[in-house]
């Protein structure tokens, strides 16, 4: 498939994280301005498929000036073009949600007393001489500094990403172009106090906005009847306008079901703060590279608890695990739509312990709680 699209150079790696991934690291040094990365499907960018992985991996090839092209989803996004800025957009979507979570547990940390996160393993001289020496050409080896450093490779990859892709959008690019929107509708979502929604109303009334709807969720997982009502209500013309994607939802999967609902309803959506306006033909090839990946977006939030099963479907769990105590975890997992650690989480719950080497032997499995 890659050489009848025309490759001239392929790189493999095995099933596994993007950070140790000789082929793709190699592929990043070689790149240069006005290249174009082609690739099977978007996810393959992605550790296991998880696409708001991909798409750090595509702001780091947009960022050094070069292009991304997906056959499966039909995504043709040269360097500069309209369908790059949809990816970058997406991208710093996904930088956003992260650091708004890093910033809460911070907050929670410091308002229980306790030191957020923990002491770095490399202080800021460190940091400085580990990104010149992977900034020369050719770029010392990861496995040698992390050994000369005492630290996994991993942590000298993230020094180096987070050095070149500060920006998230190609170099050279500068702010958004602003954009006239008199007359639309604004819109943003916030956990935050009066103080914070006031700021983004002023906001909005200062790019010109009619009306504004400022919408308060408990958290990032409530759903948002203001905002449904108003996509529901609008006609071919109208026009919602956002500070920036990030506050249109909170999650990538609402965000992109959000961005469809609008286009379906003949809307137009303008976000500030991502240079898109989709009154304009300029816009439309953004927001169609935006909803290629609409299939990929995950169902549930990174991190999230959710028991997996209703009460029904545990119960069926546990009674075939009683017929078969030694069914494999795997096997219940496909079985049941659900992941191995939910299943071994609901078996723990129940007074089973599937920790191997319980039974000499055997994947353990041990019923002494029961």
């Amino acid at each position: 498939m890659l050489l009848a699209a025309g490759v001239d150079l392929i790189t493999e790696d095995p099933f596994g994280p993007v950070s140790g991934r000789k082929g793709w690291a190699d592929l990043l040094d070689r790149l240069g301005v006005g290249d174009m990365v082609t690739v099977e499907s978007v996810l393959v960018l992605g550790h296991r498929g998880r696409l708001d992985v991909a798409l750090g991996s595509i702001a780091r090839v947009l960022g050094r000036g070069a292009g991304i092209r997906s056959i499966v989803e039909g995504i043709d996004a040269p360097p500069g073009s309209d369908a790059a800025a949809g990816l970058v957009a997406l991208a710093r979507f996904v930088a956003r949600r992260r650091t708004d979570a890093i910033t809460a547990g911070q907050v929670e940390s410091r308002a229980e007393g306790r030191a957020p996160g923990r002491p770095a393993a490399l202080d800021t001289e460190d940091v400085a001489a580990i990104r010149a020496a992977r900034s020369q050409r050719p770029p010392v080896p990861v496995k040698t500094l992390a050994y000369d450093y005492g630290v996994h490779p991993s942590t000298i990859s993230r020094m180096a990403v987070e050095a070149d892709e500060a920006p998230f959008a190609p170099r050279g690019a500068g702010a958004p172009t602003p954009i006239d929107v008199k007359g639309a509708i604004g819109y943003a979502w916030t956990l935050a106090d009066a103080e914070t929604a006031h700021a983004i109303r002023a906001a909005l009334r200062r790019a010109g906005t009619g009306r504004v709807v400022i919408e308060r969720l408990q958290h990032t997982a409530s759903p948002a009847p203001q905002l449904a009502e108003l996509v529901a209500c609008l006609r071919p013309g109208d026009v919602i306008t956002v500070p920036d994607l990030a506050r249109l939802a909170p999650r990538l999967r609402g965000l992109l079901n959000t961005v469809a609902a609008i286009e379906d309803a003949g809307a137009a959506l303008v976000s500030l703060g991502d240079g898109i306006d989709g009154r304009t033909a300029a816009s439309a090839g953004a927001i169609r590279a935006m909803l290629a990946l609409r299939r990929h977006a995950p169902a549930a939030p990174r991190g999230s608890r959710s028991r997996g099963l209703s009460d029904k479907g545990e119960t069926e769990l546990l009674d075939a695990v009683r017929a078969d105590p030694l069914i494999p975890t795997a096997t219940l997992a496909m079985t049941f739509g659900i992941s191995p650690s939910t299943v071994r989480r609901l078996l723990k719950r129940a007074g089973y312990n599937r920790s191997p080497g319980r039974i000499p032997g055997v994947q353990g499995f041990d019923q002494s709680a029961n």
